[in-house]
């Protein structure tokens, strides 16, 4: 139950609207934001904050070492902030995957400064903190010694507008961990979002109505939201969150060095495209139900999407169905037939067009942090790894722990250097991770490793993937190998160049 409700974290993942092909736009130079008409820029936040640690937690002053995660998770609930809209107003600011910066100026002594009730609740991945105040039963109280320490961040993020800002104002949990009850059980809320509903924190986005879990507040942070609850009563974040730290960033632009995107034809005739499908229905039952309709599926071979059309769609799984969708566009266009891969679980055809041929390969299953339930996700990964000129992901992002080097090389039970190699078996490959906020979790290790090698890189900076990023993807590729012609509906999807 615990894995299952991180993956309320990215339920909400909207497939992209129907396509108009009379409305497309030219890109071909990286790094750049789709859909961006004002223009992609790059810009460094520098602000200065303060965290308060309760006293019991340390015996003695801590130290920068010890610090650094509590610096860390209170820079996570940018996510909130800038997915929030009130302070940024007509701006849109995208976290990166790039590690912030910290300059520690004092740690010292203090009191706490705020009465906080903490009530045992489900926390999956609750940090050590947090499980301190759970197993010893005590809430801090404002005459509490604490420690708290001042510093500066600099962050990079991904930004859309046509005027940047000077300066921005963030409002931040002091205790990062403990955010969830800077508001107290009193002012909780009955919450609803679509169907689901919930007594919980209000100062969340509607979505945190499904995640639940309070360690993941940081997702849904709006500290100054003023809306109605389920009861239509009114309610100001303003008020009722206390322990916060209200600041001003200044902002600059950091220079970009723009290049060719690079496609694949020049030396070859071949190509290996791989594309996953993650499964995104996410309770039990829904779970059980996606897996009982994909072995139909299986089973049937040919035909089988047509009479289980009512099912697929009825089934709620994005995953599934944009997976099904896919599937029969390219049947459809390019006149070619699937054959499945008993062994690796997976389909395949081979797509000729003008002299030209890609091999595609399609897996669909348990991504995500489930992949425990899922025994041929890891190897195929390898697999794709190993062997794609294009690899596309579609699905949860898992914050990232679906591409972790450290958590793919032990479940396939392997040293992490072999994964390194398999990943650098290809002179030149276009990676795309179509999950939510891929920008801020993904990337950074894949470029790393493929240091001095030709790497093209796809990011989503939003809370959705959009669906048909192959099928256009393939008629680029065909048609050209200079610029990249994409809908003018795309919007927010980020593209990164490095080589």
């Amino acid at each position: 139950m615990h894995i299952l409700l991180i993956f309320f974290l990215t339920l909400i993942i909207s497939s992209c609207i129907s396509r108009d092909k009379k409305s497309f736009h030219q890109f071909s130079t990286l790094p750049g934001m789709i859909g961006c008409e004002d223009g992609y820029k790059k810009l460094k936040i520098t602000y200065e904050s303060e965290i308060i640690i309760h006293g019991s937690y340390f015996k003695n002053t801590p130290t920068e070492t010890q610090v650094t995660n509590f610096l860390n998770e209170q820079t996570n609930f940018l996510f909130g902030t800038f997915h929030d809209g009130i302070p940024m107003k007509s701006y849109n600011f995208f976290v990166s995957n790039e590690k912030p910066e910290f300059k520690i100026h004092k740690i010292y002594k203090t009191q706490y400064g705020s009465d906080l009730t903490v009530d045992k609740l489900e926390s999956p991945r609750a940090s050590d903190y947090l499980n301190y105040f759970y197993s010893n039963k005590i809430s801090p109280k404002r005459n509490d010694q604490a420690f708290a320490v001042n510093f500066t961040t600099d962050i990079n993020v991904h930004f859309c507008g046509s005027i940047v800002p000077t300066e921005l104002s963030l409002t931040l949990p002091k205790d990062p961990y403990l955010a969830y009850w800077s508001v107290n059980p009193s002012e909780r809320r009955l919450m609803k979002n679509a169907h689901f509903t919930n007594i919980t924190n209000p100062c969340a986005h509607d979505e945190f109505v499904e995640i639940k879990s309070p360690t993941f507040l940081w997702y849904s942070w709006s500290p100054r939201r003023k809306s109605y609850d389920a009861n239509k009563k009114i309610f100001d974040c303003n008020q009722i969150v206390q322990n916060k730290v209200v600041t001003s960033a200044k902002i600059t632009q950091i220079p970009l060095i723009q290049k060719k995107m690079n496609f694949y034809w020049k030396n070859k005739n071949k190509i290996f495209l791989s594309a996953i499908f993650g499964r995104i229905n996410n309770s039990p039952d829904g779970i059980r139900k996606t897996n009982e309709i994909f072995q139909k599926l299986v089973d049937k071979k040919d035909g089988g999407w047509n009479l289980l059309k009512t099912e697929i769609s009825g089934s709620g799984d994005l995953g599934l169905i944009s997976f099904v969708n896919f599937f029969e566009e390219i049947e459809k266009k390019y006149e070619v037939n699937f054959k499945f891969d008993q062994e690796r679980k997976i389909y395949q055809a081979v797509i000729e067009k003008d002299k030209k041929i890609i091999e595609l390969n399609l897996y669909f299953g348990g991504t995500d942090l489930e992949w425990e339930k899922d025994p041929y996700y890891l190897s195929n990964l390898l697999y794709f790894f190993e062997h794609s000129d294009l690899f596309f992901y579609f699905g949860h992002s898992g914050m990232g722990q679906n591409f972790d080097f450290k958590r793919i090389s032990e479940g396939l039970n392997i040293p992490e250097h072999e994964l390194i190699k398999k990943i650098r078996t290809k002179k030149e490959v276009f990676y795309s991770f179509m999950g939510c906020y891929s920008t801020a979790y993904i990337g950074e290790e894949i470029l790393k490793a493929r240091s001095g090698l030709g790497t093209n890189l796809a990011l989503s900076g939003v809370r959705h993937f959009v669906t048909d990023f192959p099928q256009l993807f393939l008629e680029n590729i065909f048609s050209q190998e200079e610029n990249f012609h994409y809908p003018s509906y795309w919007q927010n999807l980020i593209f990164l160049y490095l080589q």
